[in-house]
């Protein structure tokens, strides 16, 4: 009986490449997840591309950096014009560091477990080629 190595690697690499194949233009669409409750908690997250583009024109997302002299923070805000909607502030410096890096490519991930001050207590953002890119 001969052994065939080359059948197996030859087999075992095919199934990579199909596979691999398979992700090639894979899209992903993020659009406004928001959950409210009534003590102003929650969270939000979407891709600002997608809410942007969504059929409810009321829709928005979005994250961003103030400076001052001698004071920097971070907001975040999410929802439907006029209500409900989410928003928060942080003054922490690796949060705002992550808010800075976001791009209309970015999606946006954010909590509120503090109603009453608004602080923003978990914030996250991915950037990959499988959400849309912001149009017009």
């Amino acid at each position: 009986m001969t052994r065939r190595p080359w059948i197996r690697w030859s087999l075992a690499l095919a199934a990579v490449c199909i596979s691999t194949a398979s992700w090639a233009g894979l899209k992903a669409y993020a659009p406004l997840a928001l959950n409210v409750a009534k003590d102003g908690t929650g969270w939000a997250s979407g891709s600002p591309a997608d809410v942007r583009s969504s059929a409810d024109n009321t829709e928005f997302i979005g994250c961003g950096v103030f400076t001052s002299s001698g004071s920097t923070f971070a907001y975040c805000s999410a929802g439907h014009s006029p209500a409900p909607w989410l928003g928060c502030t942080t003054f922490d410096p690796k949060m705002i560091d992550a808010i800075s890096s976001l791009t209309s490519d970015s999606r946006i991930y954010f909590t509120v477990t503090n109603g009453q001050t608004g602080d923003c207590a978990a914030f996250e953002a991915d950037t990959a080629s499988t959400y849309s890119p912001k149009q017009p």
